[in-house]
């Protein structure tokens, strides 16, 4: 199994990608800091940023849609169920948004609810 993991510029150091293909077979994809020596080509780090947005994009929607951040719960099979019918809810949103071609708020749930 070949994972790959996109990280953000905190995870650049060659030890944890060394570490993490050794153990796990996971690839760590992070940006370089433009000051870096050895940098991604371009139309990878292209492809990288945009990933990372789509990421940073989807976590905040998460936090402001549902108050992801606020989860309330006793024990962790609570927390986690709550999380995945969060997560679960805002996928839904965004294929609804998708199959019905409003692909300018695909991730807005409010555009669901009030057109």
């Amino acid at each position: 199994k070949n994972i790959r993991i996109i990280g953000d510029k905190e995870y650049v150091s060659t030890e944890i990608g060394k570490q993490l293909a050794l153990e796990q077979n996971i690839s760590l994809l992070a940006l370089q800091r433009k000051n870096s020596k050895t940098q991604f080509p371009k139309h990878i780090r292209n492809i990288l940023s945009k990933m990372r947005r789509g990421v940073e994009t989807s976590f905040s929607q998460l936090t402001e849609q549902f108050n992801s951040n606020k989860v309330l719960a006793k024990t962790k099979l609570r927390l986690m169920t709550k999380l995945s019918i969060k997560i679960l809810a805002y996928n839904i949103s965004y294929l609804i948004n998708f199959f019905s071609g409003n692909e300018a708020n695909i991730g807005k749930i409010k555009h669901l609810i009030f057109g």
